[in-house]
């Protein structure tokens, strides 16, 4: 074989955009002759956007992509191209239209094997308008395959919404997330965090029960934050009343001498030796 010359590599340069401009215009010729709706007009379709996304041209994958779906409503791999679509909006910037999109999407196939990458792209598009808890709703999926960074994005956004409402699914979300997976890196962290959304949402049992999932499983984790752990588990026990509970968990938090706890220590105690009708 004959080394390449500079002529050719720059004659490369030059005609090969312009190779792949001329095979999408006849693509969309060959389009024209066929109904959108056609076997044929699907091929041409799926064959003019995998060239359209070769050469990054975002504008033409959202007009080839959006036809597909319009014409296509059969086919077997629309759920992939409105995907696509989806995809194409977000590389786009149209932050609206992702999440107008995915939500249709998500009303057509709520089962797809393909619902991470359209939850990722909704997720991004709310951060972008500020729409922490709608991005929060987009996150969690993804963190309960095991993602970490999802399971920080989910939480933080569900942390950032301030209201009850993700506060009770964000506890939801992290008890759920615990559930095997509570001896992870990740895990202490998140109980944390999961148990002070618990009580934005007034989630006592929720918030109990992840810090019981996490002080269960046997991870290493800071001093610090297994004297916090013990300590908010005390707490979401006596909102349930169960205060010698309380008392056995704020007891573990004060072991290495955790000052700012015995106030609380103290109250649990008097509250667990009370008579019943007084506690």
């Amino acid at each position: 074989m004959k080394p390449l010359t500079t002529t050719w590599l720059i004659a490369s340069l030059i005609l090969g955009p312009l190779a792949k401009a001329e095979d999408v215009q006849v693509l969309e010729a060959k389009l024209k002759e066929h109904l959108a709706d056609s076997p044929e007009a699907a091929e041409l379709m799926l064959t003019l956007l995998q060239e359209r996304e070769a050469s990054e041209d975002v504008f033409g994958v959202i007009k080839t992509a959006g036809d597909f779906v319009r014409a296509q409503s059969a086919h077997p791999r629309r759920a992939e191209v409105m995907v696509r679509l989806i995809e194409g909006y977000a590389a786009g910037a149209r932050h609206g239209e992702v999440v107008a999109t995915g939500t249709q999407f998500f009303e057509i196939f709520p089962k797809s094997e393909l619902a991470v990458r359209a939850h990722r792209a909704m997720a991004e598009a709310h951060e972008e308008l500020g729409q922490w808890h709608q991005a929060a709703k987009h996150w969690a999926p993804i963190g309960l395959t095991g993602d970490p960074l999802a399971v920080k994005r989910a939480l933080d956004q569900f942390d950032r919404a301030e209201n009850a409402q993700a506060g009770r699914e964000g506890a939801e979300f992290t008890l759920a997330l615990l559930k095997g997976k509570a001896a992870e890196p990740w895990a202490t962290d998140a109980a944390l965090m999961g148990m002070e959304l618990a009580g934005r949402g007034e989630r006592w049992e929720t918030g109990a029960a992840i810090g019981k999932a996490v002080l269960a499983a046997s991870a290493r984790r800071p001093k610090d934050s297994t004297e916090e752990l013990w300590y908010r588990l005390g707490g979401f026990e006596s909102r349930l009343g169960n205060h010698k509970e309380a008392v056995a968990a704020i007891e573990k938090s004060l072991a290495a001498g955790r000052k700012e706890y015995w106030g609380a220590y103290m109250r649990e105690l008097g509250l667990s030796k009370a008579p019943p009708a007084q506690m």
